[in-house]
């Protein structure tokens, strides 16, 4: 049986593949939606999109891998291999694994640091 210890750093090697994916994919779906930004105009125009995106998923990343879970359950109900939603929720949970974790906290009323962010949880 493995240690706790040996448990945390595990699954901690895990969440920040899985916080270095995200940050990648960030930056290309950046470059997409601003390509695209008449469909997605409020990110195409935001100030800084990267941290508008990263912010949402510091704030909401729990609660939207619960919702991705559920809709894995659904297609799994009608013999659909849920791929993205459940690489989605393990992405969501990851990041907020992450700053739980290492103590970090989402609080709307001060000013979002991405950057910040993505130092602290890029930590081993």
């Amino acid at each position: 049986m493995a240690a706790a210890g040996e448990v945390i750093q595990s699954v901690d090697a895990g969440s920040q593949r899985a916080w270095t994916d995200f940050v990648w994919h960030a930056r290309g779906t950046i470059a997409l939606l601003r390509k695209n930004g008449k469909t997605f105009e409020k990110l195409g125009t935001h100030a800084d999109p990267a941290g508008y995106l990263i912010s949402r998923v510091a704030e909401h990343g729990r609660r939207r891998a619960a919702e991705m879970r559920e809709v894995s359950q659904t297609l799994h109900e009608v013999h659909i291999d849920p791929l993205m939603s459940d690489a989605t929720a393990r992405l969501q949970d990851a990041v907020a694994d992450s700053m739980l974790w290492r103590g970090v906290t989402y609080d709307a009323a001060a000013k979002f640091e991405w950057h910040s962010l993505t130092d602290i949880l890029g930590t081993e």
